[in-house]
């Protein structure tokens, strides 16, 4: 009946706090923080063994090995954006079975 193959892994989900406000006062400096962000967040989820899934908008999702791994990483993450006056980060973690 299922020929999926269902895996347990952490799954990390982004986004930016405010982007819609921001977008309205300038697509160009809103497309630059995007741009930022993802800059930033890419090689921080490598070293977690993170796998970039998907660009949301402004948000992202990765698939984490384990919540071992999510943990840290969301950490990492909030400390790189607490002095950033322009990107109010939003982090959720979750974890589950998902279909690679």
């Amino acid at each position: 009946m299922f020929d999926r193959q269902f895996e347990l892994a952490a799954i990390m989900c982004t986004d930016i706090l405010g982007y819609t406000a921001l977008m309205s006062k300038g697509e160009e400096n809103a497309l630059e923080l995007i741009r930022g962000n993802q800059a930033l967040l890419k090689p921080i989820i490598g070293q977690f063994r993170h796998v970039w899934s998907k660009e949301i908008g402004e948000g992202t999702l990765s698939a984490l090995a384990s919540a071992v791994d999510a943990v840290p990483c969301d950490t990492v993450v909030e400390h790189i954006f607490r002095g950033d006056s322009d990107i109010f980060p939003r982090i959720g973690l979750h974890g589950g079975n998902v279909i690679f």
